[in-house]
């Protein structure tokens, strides 16, 4: 009661502002970050005066003894924001594999130092075990504040039930709950307000010999590097951070706040998981932009569980990435001086291009490994996927499925064709979306069922006019041709007056 008075009146305690990765629009923010899902070169950092206080969890002002919208949703407001993100990315989460940290003893000491075993495992793949996509979308809906009262409540409600996401309750639920204090509170102020100098250190600490800052304003400070220019082991637990905890939409860079973090991954500092992936959820709902990235499935997932959020059959799966292998590690991760590439786009370029390559080098193929020299400058090229463009394909593709719809009872394509076997293919790729993803609440399900139904009568009523026209039309040919053939059978059976079909006497035709 005495923390809603506090709010009321407008003395309580002074907001958090450490989360990063959200810019500042207003002047009680001493800094800027990067939009939560977005590239993380928007990022800009200013240095902020003192260290952030421990977050504080507060009452959400709507009233919980309230019933819940649509047995879902807290308010309208909720119901309308999960209407905005529900058809938005989810960032897929990535591990470390278990033949990876057998064989870098320095990453699984330190998960095993920082407690960090469970949430790592969290992280990968797990047939049995998946992430819940729809929960994902409910939790960050409700976590909203439709007040944006700046204050982070760490709570939300899926499927009716409260789900807490305090850093003390993420902590409990991945075993790494410390009373060691987070050197990357203090070492993110200290390098948001450090000057060149100081970046420049940390620069020569993550990167190999050549690497540097990626292109930046001439009165600015540089903020940016590209992951690619990382020391192999720095690279590992920066891509892990970017994918697991501070998500964002391009992990290709990374900006100076999460380099210090890399930094003290490696280096053994201590950094309060619970903390930063609190604050990386209560950012995510709070996002005031258009369109960004969902992340954290898994993690929801778990705790949405161990809340007691029961699972519908109409949830949708939601796996992370393959982990981070031994032989990726070791065969793509380059070693010794950055060689210059040419280009701002260079980053992205080189992500994108490894990302593709990942998925082989899983599977036992290796392009750059010795046993086939004649090929490995010139290797072979993978023949195209289909003979026909694309757009011819989704154009054949497009028709029938308006023919269908529309209920038309030809198809006039020849389904022996190699363009007819090519569209169902391509076809493939685009797999038909469930009903419990495009209408998860009764009342759109509700408004669907309307539209098809007025849709199908009215096809309907075209079909029966058209139906009733055609057996008129039928009919009176029908009808026509009847009279027809009475009047000729006329001609025939009275010719000149003579009816033949009378029965005469021979001999009455002589009188």
């Amino acid at each position: 009661m005495s923390s809603m008075l506090t709010r009321l009146t407008g003395k309580g305690k002074k907001k958090d502002t450490t989360p990063p990765q959200e810019p500042a629009k207003k002047k009680r923010f001493s800094r800027s970050t990067s939009k939560k899902g977005q590239s993380s070169s928007a990022q800009q950092q200013v240095p902020r005066e003192e260290s952030p206080p421990p977050p504080v969890a507060v009452l959400r002002p709507t009233d919980p003894s309230l019933p819940l919208i649509d047995n879902r949703f807290i308010s309208d407001a909720h119901q309308k924001r999960y209407g905005k993100i529900r058809t938005f990315n989810i960032n897929q989460e990535k591990g470390f594999g278990d033949d990876l940290l057998n064989g870098v003893p320095e990453l699984k000491a330190s998960l095993r130092t920082r407690k960090w075993t469970k949430f790592n495992r969290l992280m990968i793949k797990d047939e049995d075990n998946p992430g819940n996509a729809m929960w994902v979308r409910e939790f960050i809906a409700n976590a909203y504040d439709p007040t944006m009262s700046g204050v982070p409540t760490f709570s939300t409600v899926v499927r009716g039930k409260k789900v807490n996401f305090h850093p003390d309750a993420i902590n409990a639920l991945l075993g790494c709950t410390s009373k060691e204090p987070c050197q990357f509170i203090v070492q993110r102020n200290r390098v948001n307000k450090g000057a060149l100098a100081h970046r420049e250190e940390l620069r020569n600490i993550v990167c190999r010999p050549g690497g540097e800052w990626l292109p930046y304003a001439a009165n600015s400070v540089p903020t940016r590097l590209s992951l690619t220019s990382f020391k192999p082991l720095h690279r590992a637990w920066g891509e892990f951070w970017l994918k697991n905890v501070r998500v964002v939409g391009n992990s290709s860079e990374i900006q100076i706040d999460n380099i210090a973090a890399v930094d003290l991954l490696v280096s053994g500092g201590h950094i309060d998981l619970g903390y930063w992936l609190a604050i990386d959820l209560n950012e995510m709902a709070q996002n005031k932009y258009t369109t960004f990235t969902l992340g954290h499935c898994n993690l929801i997932t778990a705790l949405c569980k161990a809340s007691g959020v029961a699972a519908g059959t109409t949830d949708a799966d939601y796996h992370p990435v393959r982990p981070l292998s031994l032989s990726y590690f070791s065969n793509k991760y380059e070693r010794g001086p950055v060689m210059p590439r040419g280009g701002g786009g260079g980053a992205r370029d080189d992500a994108e291009r490894e990302e593709e390559e990942i998925n082989r080098f899983e599977d036992g193929v290796h392009p750059d490994q010795q046993g086939n020299p004649e090929n490995q400058e010139n290797p072979a090229q993978p023949p195209p996927l289909y003979t026909h463009d694309v757009n011819f394909l989704a154009g054949m593709l497009h028709n029938m499925e308006i023919s269908h719809y529309s209920g038309l009872p030809n198809m006039y394509y020849d389904t022996s064709s190699m363009a007819y076997s090519e569209a169902m293919t391509y076809r493939a790729t685009f797999p038909p979306p469930t009903f419990g993803t495009l209408y998860p609440i009764d009342a759109e399900w509700e408004a669907h069922q309307a539209r098809e139904m007025t849709t199908f009568q009215n096809r309907q009523s075209y079909n029966s006019s058209l139906r009733y026209s055609e057996l008129e039309e039928i009919a009176r040919r029908r009808r026509v041709e009847e009279k027809e053939e009475a009047a000729m059978q006329r001609e025939m059976m009275d010719e000149d007056g003579l009816n033949l079909n009378l029965h005469y006497n021979y001999t009455d035709f002589f009188t």
